[in-house]
């Protein structure tokens, strides 16, 4: 199925046919749109706007009269009732030639169309789309193991859920994707993503996450011992250049930023993505390495104790991919993880024959019908909506997050519920962190739907995953078997 959720026809999410009838709905409720500022179905995951498109009236209040005739044939729920584009081009130009004209002098300025609209109707200043019912009516498992192309995804879903763009894969990666404009050594970068102004943010501190702007605030090695540092880091990236054959690394430079104690390597990579998640995982592990013997062994009174990697790209803005602590990471483990243990401790052991995949992450992105599941997802994605937005400053986010950022489907054929996010402006441990807590949520409200409904409640598994533009990134899974066995 392709398409918007909310501006797919009925008809479409019944049988899967499209045609003119389901473009006229299109446009129904692009005018819907345009006359409120509200969607005519809200906002919501893809199963809760898919049964309002199916069995609820359009949310039309504050539509002039004579305007909303024509949305309520071009919203009906039969593709039979509403017109056709022949006599939907009379309907509006009967309209418009009731409307009162202008004449103007011939040397006025031209109206402005947004003057024109606010002559003739009352638009509201758009607001938060949430859904209204109108009045009267019915009311650490290994990440690198897990990713694959948005072709594969786009391919299962076409455009039911649009992937944000940019990738963010692997073990301790850092999910923001598109966080400043072209950076280097010595030039300022700006973050027009954030809150706040230029100036707000060009100041780092010691203890928020690095960024391209703290990158470019990092200084060239000054000093025999960082000198010394920066030597081993570049030997070992150049020994792991040799080694991987499919991957073409090439080593840019060593940086240092004091005061965030906080030692940086850049570098660029010419491969697919699976292989940059492979190549980005073997980068992060060899600098840890590197920095613990050159920092800890050799150099111990060097002040610094974090590393982190940066990706440059031609044409794009550089990318922090990786920030860890190597003095606490004793042996390099988080760039090295193999799936083997279970992150923190907190999450349910997944059954040994189950593991989330693309197959199933497409099929939750699919609108349910399923009554029961749209309650269950519908209050699931409130929970952990609610509980995101309480952890912002956590999180290192001033957003506030909804349901256009977080979502939550089902797969039926392998009885499991998906929870996923195409926010990409965490950096990998606090992606763990709303994981863990996301995890958390799924598990428990597939263990009290289960209480309520009994046996014939179908879903006991659950998977938090992270989605981009390059793949996704299963996160979190396991089976929720008790209240007891889910996440804190």
């Amino acid at each position: 199925m392709t398409g918007t959720p909310g501006w797919i026809s009925p008809e479409q999410y019944r049988q899967g046919t499209a045609g003119p009838a389901g473009d006229m709905f299109a446009w129904g409720a692009l005018v819907a749109y345009a006359a409120t500022g509200r969607l005519p179905f809200g906002a919501g995951t893809p199963d809760v706007v898919a049964f309002r498109v199916m069995s609820e009236e359009p949310d039309l209040d504050g539509v002039a009269p004579s305007l909303r005739g024509i949305l309520d044939k071009a919203l009906a729920k039969e593709p039979g009732d509403r017109p056709a584009a022949a006599e939907m081009v009379q309907l509006c130009g009967a309209l418009l030639s009731s409307q009162a004209t202008q004449i103007v002098g011939v040397h006025a300025l031209p109206t402005q169309a947004g003057d024109m609209v606010a002559q003739l109707w009352n638009v509201p200043a758009g607001d938060d789309p949430a859904w209204q019912v109108p009045p009267g009516r019915p009311a650490r498992r290994r990440a690198g193991a897990v990713l694959v192309a948005a072709a594969v995804i786009g391919g299962l879903v076409g455009g039911v859920t649009a992937l944000m763009p940019d990738t963010t894969a692997g073990g301790k990666r850092d999910a923001s994707t598109s966080s400043s404009a072209p950076a280097g050594p010595g030039s300022q970068a700006v973050n027009t993503d954030e809150e706040g102004t230029a100036a707000d943010r060009g100041t780092t501190v010691s203890d928020g996450a690095a960024s391209a702007v703290s990158w470019a605030e990092a200084r060239t090695a000054q000093g025999q011992a960082e000198h010394d540092v920066a030597r081993s880091v570049l030997h070992d990236q150049s020994v792991l250049s040799g080694e991987m054959s499919d991957v073409r690394l090439a080593p840019g430079s060593v940086t240092f930023h004091e005061a965030r104690r906080e030692v940086y390597f850049s570098y660029s990579l010419d491969t697919d993505a699976h292989g940059t998640l492979i190549a980005e995982t073997e980068i992060a592990r060899a600098m840890c390495l590197a920095l613990r013997d050159s920092v800890l062994n050799v150099h111990p009174d060097l002040p610094y104790r974090t590393y982190v990697t940066v990706r440059e790209e031609a044409g794009r803005d550089p990318q922090v991919t990786w920030q860890e602590d190597f003095v606490a990471d004793e042996g390099c483990r988080s760039a090295a993880e193999d799936g083997t243990a279970q992150p923190r401790g907190t999450e349910a052991e997944p059954e040994p024959d189950w593991e989330p995949d693309e197959n199933g992450l497409g099929a939750a992105m699919v609108p349910s019908t399923d009554s029961d599941e749209i309650r269950v997802a519908d209050r699931a994605a409130k929970k952990v909506i609610e509980r995101s937005n309480e952890m912002r400053p956590t999180l290192g986010t001033g957003q506030v997050l909804g349901h256009d950022e977080i979502k939550v489907g089902f797969d039926p054929a392998n009885s499991a519920m998906y929870v996923w996010s195409d926010y990409l402006m965490w950096n990998q441990g606090q992606v763990e962190t709303w994981a863990d807590m996301a995890a958390g949520e799924a598990c428990r409200a597939l263990v009290k739907q289960r209480q309520n409904a009994g046996s014939g409640w179908p879903y006991t598994r659950y998977a938090v995953a992270e989605i981009g533009g390059s793949g996704y990134l299963m996160i979190r899974w396991g089976t929720a078997t008790t209240l007891a066995d889910c996440p804190a």
